[in-house]
């Protein structure tokens, strides 16, 4: 038997690492029918050795059952992109969505902890979800202009231009789920919401907004911060409507959801991604 093993240890975040993977789960398993074994094999910035080698097998089941002695073949194959996010692409996204309802199981005790939030918080409420991103490309504060290195961005989002977005839906919404990495950003989110805000309040949070978490507080927490960008990921899934900005967390929370397209909104839909 000719078993696809898909590696890569690249220097990036988790989602970034789960959208490569889920092309490659497109292109070899669900196109060509062939069996993929997925080896996150201590991936920078997750790898914890007391839960295993393999990353991948702390949060997620194998795409493929693969017994140990059928791999007559191994061909090593590099995680493919599908390009970075593009919320303009709809048939890409919905693609996205398929694939990982068709091939993508979590594991219990990530998914534990999603019932637990879910049932105390959202269960039985119309939900609102907000990704607001952090490190180096948006900013709580229009005074902290800080350019996306590398990626052409000469532009800052702010808390108030999420407020606005929002503020446009919430009458129709029980309450607010925030998704961010900042506790500079959730405090601002607190004071403009109040009790309406609900948070994750397991997940680590970094005290910068220049650094992505997994460089800054999650240096010592590999596991945790994996397993908290995760679960936040497929509570977004599970919210209403998402409002957003482009990046590998809120298109992966697409591709866990049931949600239609038009219930994804992009508050920076108009930039065009490099």
């Amino acid at each position: 038997m000719i078993i696809y093993e898909v590696c890569d240890n690249r220097y990036i975040g988790l989602m970034a690492k789960f959208m490569r993977v889920l092309k490659a789960v497109h292109d070899i398993h669900t196109v060509k029918n062939f069996p993929i074994l997925i080896n996150w094999s201590k991936i920078p910035y997750y790898y914890d050795e007391s839960f295993g080698e393999n990353v991948w097998d702390y949060f997620f089941e194998q795409p493929s059952k693969i017994i140990a002695d059928e791999k007559d073949e191994v061909i090593q194959v590099g995680e493919q992109h599908y390009g970075y996010p593009d919320c303009n692409d709809q048939a890409r996204m919905n693609q996205i969505q398929e694939v990982v309802h068709a091939n993508i199981k979590i594991k219990s005790n990530v998914i534990n902890k999603v019932d637990i939030f879910y049932n105390a918080n959202m269960r039985e409420k119309r939900v609102l979800g907000v990704h607001k991103r952090g490190c180096a490309m948006y900013s709580p504060d229009a005074s902290k202009f800080r350019p996306w290195k590398g990626h052409g961005r000469d532009f800052v989002l702010t808390v108030d231009d999420y407020f606005r977005k929002i503020d446009e839906f919430i009458g129709g919404f029980d309450c607010v789920l925030l998704i961010t990495d900042e506790s500079l950003s959730l405090g601002c989110f607190k004071k403009q919401y109040g009790k309406l805000l609900i948070h994750y309040d397991e997940a680590l949070l970094s005290d910068l907004n220049c650094e992505e978490i997994y460089l800054d507080v999650g240096r010592g927490f590999p596991y945790k911060i994996g397993e908290d960008v995760l679960v936040e990921c497929l509570l977004l899934s599970k919210c209403d409507k998402i409002v957003c900005t482009q990046s590998n967390v809120s298109m992966a929370s697409y591709g866990f959801s049931s949600l239609q397209y038009s219930d994804v909104c992009y508050i920076d839909k108009h930039i065009k991604m490099l």
